[in-house]
């Protein structure tokens, strides 16, 4: 394997010199170390995974940050006690 310099750091091709004659670079472009051909994704599951991931974390954020307007402005509008007392009765529980 062919070991070249690149802005202050080794990279190392791994693509051997007939393969890498294949490969078409713009002129200018910097090399990065890995140059070969990223793996396919056939049945999209990198995208799977982070769209669930997206969607559990920002779905619990948003009922997280909408909780009290939901609770005093719907739930609770016939119990104004209630409705007056909510956030700090969710912050000592």
């Amino acid at each position: 394997m062919e070991m070249t310099h690149q802005g202050g750091a080794e990279a190392e091709s791994l693509l051997r010199a007939d393969q890498r004659s294949a490969l078409v670079m713009p002129q200018g472009t910097k090399r990065i170390a890995m140059d070969l051909v990223p793996p396919r994704d056939k049945w999209n599951l990198i995208y799977l995974t982070l769209l669930l991931h997206g969607l559990g974390t920002l779905t619990a954020w948003n009922m997280f940050i909408t909780a009290k307007p939901y609770f005093e402005d719907y739930k609770l509008v016939n119990a104004r006690q209630y409705a007056a007392n909510f956030m700090p009765y969710v912050a000592a529980t």
